[in-house]
């Protein structure tokens, strides 16, 4: 009888432990408390709070510079040299860079919504976040919006205040399996798991935004380039000209905010994996009248992969191609050059235009609706684009 009831009562006491808490007061993320897994549970409201202010001041950069038009210091957030070396040359680009394009605006509205935190060694953490923002440029008719940008961002706690030391786009940066982290326990120790070649990464985008602040005069010719007598005589006489820009585009800012699932409910994979631009401009097309064909159709190569709608597109007579906007209308699309994966990585569809060089786009994976180029192609380390030009 003592027996059990000594045993009893350290049953008892165990059971007490084990709801005591002896860290911080662990509590749901402000924005998505079913994205908290159990490496949050050190993170307190607060310390979110936190992060999150940190993180938004961080993807503003481009808009603080449209509404302020003088580069910021970032060292009071950022402690790892190479980032805070990126991040404030970058500034320093964008202030020069949308001089040139007379770009400015009054205010803009900007979230950050924290969708996991993982603990990956003492007082640090993995963070993958959703960043929305909007804003009017001055003299355009349409608000600019970008929904559902996904990143991940490495915080440390120093001296009584989380810094940022790693930043990565997870829709430019990365393959779809860094953004499908195994759930298993051994891989949540590693940082690497997290931040794969992050240090060429980081090293790739500084050496593309010395060349482009070098050679920024050179750039923005290239990009405000004008010439719509290029010659297309090749491909003219079987061009098709069936192809409806007005729809394409009204398809496009539809859709540029929540993706067409019920018609296309197979794009919702590729979108969570942020490799939806190509699917989404083909979706245009295809609402343009570009007839489908045994080649060209939902998830097929010349659908979803930049490269073969391009090649698809061209060799059909459906589109000419030109260098960067060069004789480009609303409707075409636009696809950027990486120079960090050595390809041509994204497309998007030309929406808009104001006084001439001033294009504004829609796309995916980032939900970006009448969204200025000229700042796409300065943010994403990108050093060149070409637009396929519909016969219309």
């Amino acid at each position: 009888m003592i027996r059990k009831k000594i045993s009893t009562l350290v049953l008892c006491i165990s059971l007490v432990g084990a709801s005591l808490s002896f860290g911080p007061t662990a509590s749901a993320s402000p924005v998505n408390s079913n994205a908290v897994n159990a490496q949050d549970a050190s993170l307190t409201q607060v310390d979110k709070s936190e992060i999150s202010s940190s993180i938004n001041e961080v993807l503003s950069l481009s808009s603080d510079v449209l509404k302020n038009g003088k580069a910021k210091d970032y060292s009071n957030i950022v402690k790892d040299p190479e980032l805070l070396e990126l991040l404030n040359k970058q500034s320093k680009f964008d202030v020069e860079w949308f001089k040139k394009f007379d770009g400015k605006i009054d205010n803009y509205k900007s979230n950050v919504t924290i969708t996991r935190v993982t603990q990956t060694a003492i007082d640090t953490y993995a963070v993958d976040v959703l960043y929305d923002v909007e804003f009017k440029l001055y003299g355009a008719e349409k608000v600019s919006k970008s929904k559902g940008e996904k990143y991940r961002f490495e915080v440390k706690y120093e001296d009584g205040k989380y810094y940022i030391t790693k930043k990565l786009d997870l829709d430019e940066d990365t393959d779809a399996s860094v953004k499908q982290q195994s759930n298993d326990k051994e891989s949540l120790k590693s940082e690497d798991t997290y931040f794969p070649d992050y240090d060429s990464v980081i090293d790739s985008k500084i050496k593309v935004i010395d060349d482009k602040s070098n050679n920024i005069d050179r750039y923005y010719e290239y990009f405000t380039q004008i010439n719509s007598e290029a010659d297309n005589s090749n491909i003219r006489l079987n061009s098709y000209s069936g192809y409806n820009a007005g729809s394409a585009v009204s398809y496009a800012e539809r859709y540029a905010e929540s993706p067409n699932y019920s018609q296309y409910p197979g794009s919702k994979g590729y979108f969570d994996e942020g490799k939806d631009c190509t699917d989404f401009v083909s979706q245009c097309a295809y609402a343009g009248g570009v007839p489908a064909s045994s080649y060209w159709y939902a998830y097929s190569a010349p659908w979803i992969n930049v490269v073969a709608f391009r090649d698809y597109m061209v060799s059909n007579g459906y589109t000419s191609e030109s260098s960067w906007t060069d004789g480009a209308r609303v409707g075409d699309i636009v696809q950027f050059y990486n120079p960090q994966k050595s390809e041509w990585a994204h497309s998007v569809i030309l929406t808009g235009n104001l006084q001439g060089v001033k294009w504004f786009f829609c796309g995916h994976s980032k939900q970006r609706l009448d969204y200025p180029l000229y700042d796409a192609y300065a943010e994403n380390g990108y050093t060149n684009m070409r637009t396929l030009e519909f016969w219309h």
